[in-house]
């Protein structure tokens, strides 16, 4: 399937001449191998991508610096159709990254649902965390603690006021610093 997925790209595919399902698939590929041109070609340009449970929406030009922090953290999402033969199509998905592992999570469970305009571009995309799943926020808890003691100015660098950055160079300087933390605890 794969090879079918990256045959169509590289052989011309337009998104007029695929399914929905083909269209996701296609998305979830360029996702993964963190080509964020060919992710956006997807989009239409009035995309939403809403977090479902809170207020949190990004829009389309919002994404290539989410999508920088995945590639910094060597982010992979996996997901199966839950159900859906056309739009809107729900998929059960893990997603996992560098990041999450360093914090000693191996893979947060999600729902998404995708909606796709008549075009065949995706105009939506909800995200929900599974119940149940580990905080990334309190694993990181441990890590602040240890980083205002012993790297006090990269963790301000990083983590000004207690604030993410999502950028690719941010994500690099957070995988390094939970390097550093995690082989200061095996010391």
């Amino acid at each position: 399937m794969i090879i079918f997925l990256v045959g169509f790209l590289v052989f011309g595919g337009s998104v007029n001449e695929q399914s929905d399902f083909e269209t996701i698939e296609l998305y979830r590929t360029a996702l993964n191998s963190h080509n964020i041109e060919t992710a956006m070609s997807f989009l239409a340009e009035d995309y939403k991508l809403r977090f479902v449970g809170t207020e949190f929406v990004i829009s389309k030009v919002g994404l290539p610096g989410i999508w920088g922090w995945d590639a910094g953290v060597n982010g992979h999402v996996e997901w199966d159709l839950a159900k859906g033969k056309a739009a809107p199509l729900t998929f059960e998905g893990r997603e996992k990254n560098d990041f999450f592992d360093l914090l000693g999570i191996a893979r947060l469970r999600f729902t998404t649902t995708f909606r796709i305009d008549v075009n065949g571009k995706i105009i939506e995309q909800l995200y929900e965390i599974h119940p149940g799943q580990p905080s990334w926020e309190e694993a990181m808890k441990a890590v602040v603690e240890w980083a205002s003691r012993h790297r006090p100015a990269e963790l301000q660098g990083i983590y000004p006021n207690s604030q993410m950055i999502y950028t690719e160079k941010m994500a690099r300087r957070w995988v390094a610093l939970l390097k550093e933390w995690k082989s200061s605890r095996s010391e």
